[in-house]
């Protein structure tokens, strides 16, 4: 008990601190590098895709726009794209014409990433490596970017925090439940192209300096506060919102007042140059539009409008199986409990806290695009994720030993919760942007191959009552075979893929489209199994892939068997082949009782 009493104590030591950082850095490194394979890329170019895509595409596209190609439209889109004909460098920005591109998104986000591309580039050019942008080691530096703007993060909370007098064990539970219990995780190691990591670490920084001045009101405190309130505003401006929570580092409305009053008073060349810093910043966001498009405008969203400010989707953004931030990230949950201590130790900063989070929260929901597309849960509130744990910590500081220990518990359940959703989105299993209730019972906490793509293919189907019956195959198992035979006995377990049924359209076919059900029973024994039915054409000998119908979902669990429906469509008719193939596709797995009926549409 003695040795667990000193062993719990340490983790209140600055050595403590340091060896954790040090540690969930190189966990975050390794995710990264176990995805990306950045140190063995050689090998793996061909297995794995690259860092800078979709939104993340646009914010980088920016650094070798300006830093190396110096044009103003991306007109080097065409040369990268056919040098890495697989990937998706450029998903995130449209075309202006047939040589130019134009790219809508804020420029805040490639400024964060400068230093570390500039650095990667002089060093690659040095070292006689392939300087084009976007190589490996470019893809790195944009990794490298996430990985420091999340340290800065975490820094800048275990300062601000450890002001208020929070304990380094509470502020270490905390931001390791943030950092691998919630989507940041995500988007620090999958998706660093992407802002929010970037937010998250200026928002963090950007309290920290509040505190500060709230205490000592020195100039370069002000300073770096309109500095950083410009850069996260030229990363997504409805973040400008962050000056909401100011109030929550004061006693009183009368404090702060007192101290604007002062500011004014006696630091006006501290504002004057603190404007010019924040409007220097803002130019730059007129600036890059400009250069794209002759004009002088701030925001490129020209036809993206917060279409929801009378309907804002505040349910869905909280509580939904889409996106919902307390479904995908329900560590977060631990804020509700903590509201109740923030209220019962400090009215006023529970008071401003309800403010800023209830009107960013409105702000959010009102997006036309609520959900923000492809993405794990919501994305968006990731920026603001260093104000959510300051009760959570809070909270945590005032618990005795017992429901620390239970905090703790909960956190490493999250983190492994959290884990499986990565896996989940990294293969297919949960579809980036059309999840729902029923979608996400079937896939809940599932990480087996049969269970990949489902969500991303719309499920072939047809109505019976409009197509007529023309006949039956049976598959006979004991001489691999379907036959025309209503008598055969297909009970027999055929274990693997079912051999193809080949049909030709005949005379009661050949004018109908295509429409064929397969049912049998299915068993499955290996997580690593993709069950599916497939249908091909071919015609002059070439094979086309018709359908495919996904049945992984419809196998509940392993070594048992499930009656399987499968329909397989197509726009064509029976005709328009020379043949079709039909087949069951079960590796690792049992079929019995196979049946395939042909159907022609109702006239």
């Amino acid at each position: 008990m003695n040795f667990l009493n000193k062993f719990l104590n340490w983790f209140n030591h600055k050595s403590a601190t340091i060896v954790l950082l040090i540690v969930m850095t190189y966990i975050l490194g390794a995710q990264g590098d176990k995805h990306y394979k950045y140190t063995s890329h050689n090998k793996h170019k061909h297995e794995v895709g690259a860092n800078i895509t979709s939104d993340g595409s646009g914010y980088y596209a920016y650094l070798p726009q300006y830093l190396i190609y110096q044009t103003n439209n991306f007109e080097f889109a065409h040369f990268i794209q056919d040098k890495y004909s697989k990937e998706k460098f450029f998903q995130g920005i449209s075309p202006k014409n047939e040589k130019q591109f134009q790219d809508k998104y804020f420029i805040g986000t490639a400024i964060c990433m400068s230093p570390f591309f500039w650095t990667n580039h002089q060093l690659t050019k040095l070292f006689g490596g392939d300087a084009d942008g976007y190589s490996i080691s470019y893809q790195f530096s944009v990794f490298a970017a996430a990985l420091a703007f999340w340290l800065l993060g975490v820094l800048s909370l275990l300062s601000l925090l450890r002001k208020f007098g929070v304990s380094r064990s509470a502020i270490l539970i905390g931001i390791t439940g943030l950092t691998f219990g919630t989507n940041l995780n995500y988007y620090i190691v999958y998706d660093p192209s992407f802002s929010h990591v970037y937010t998250f670490g200026l928002v963090a920084f950007f309290l920290l300096k509040v505190k500060n001045y709230a205490e000592n009101q020195t100039k370069k405190d002000l300073i770096w506060l309109f500095f950083l309130l410009g850069l996260i505003t030229i990363i997504r401006p409805t973040n400008l919102l962050i000056v909401l929570f100011i109030p929550f580092f004061f006693n009183s409305m009368n404090q702060l007042w007192d101290h604007i009053k002062n500011i004014f008073s006696t630091q006006k060349w501290a504002i004057l140059l603190g404007v010019l810093i924040f409007g220097f910043l803002i130019f730059l966001q007129f600036s890059n539009i400009h250069s794209q498009h002759g004009i002088w405008q701030f925001n490129a969203y020209s036809t993206e409008e917060f279409d929801f400010l009378t309907n804002p989707k505040i349910p869905e953004v909280l509580f939904g199986f889409r996106k919902g931030l307390f479904v995908y990230s329900p560590f977060l949950l631990l804020i509700f409990p903590a509201l109740w201590f923030l209220y019962r130790s400090n009215r006023f900063a529970f008071l401003w806290f309800l403010i800023f989070t209830l009107i960013y929260t409105y702000v959010l929901a009102s997006w036309w695009c609520w959900y923000y597309g492809g993405s794990l849960g919501m994305r968006a509130m990731i920026d603001v994720f260093p104000v959510l744990i300051i009760p959570i910590v809070f909270m945590i500081q005032r618990l005795n030993r017992f429901f620390k220990l239970l905090i703790v518990v909960f956190t490493f359940l999250m983190i492994q919760y959290n884990l499986i959703l990565n896996f989940q989105l990294v293969r297919s299993i949960l579809h980036y942007a059309d999840m729902n209730q029923a979608r996400f019972e079937q896939i809940f906490l599932q990480q087996g191959a049969r269970f990949e793509w489902v969500f991303h293919t719309k499920p072939p189907n047809f109505e019976l009552k409009d197509y007529k019956k023309v006949e039956s195959f049976k598959f006979e198992p004991t001489k691999k075979v379907w036959k025309l035979d209503s008598k055969i006995n297909s009970a027999k377990e055929f274990h693997g893929t079912l051999p193809s049924l080949f049909l030709r359209a005949d005379s009661k076919t050949k004018d109908s489209r295509i429409a064929i059900q397969l049912n049998y029973f299915q068993q499955i024994s290996s997580e690593k199994s993709i069950p599916k039915a497939l249908l091909f054409g071919y015609r002059k000998e070439q094979r086309e892939e018709l359908c495919v119908d996904y049945i992984g979902t419809r196998v509940a669990s392993l070594n048992k068997f499930y009656p399987i429906d499968a329909r397989l469509i197509s726009k064509f008719k029976y005709s328009d082949f020379d043949s079709l193939e039909i087949i069951i596709e079960n590796p690792d797995g049992i079929v019995k009782n196979s049946v395939c009926t042909i159907f022609t549409f109702k006239k």
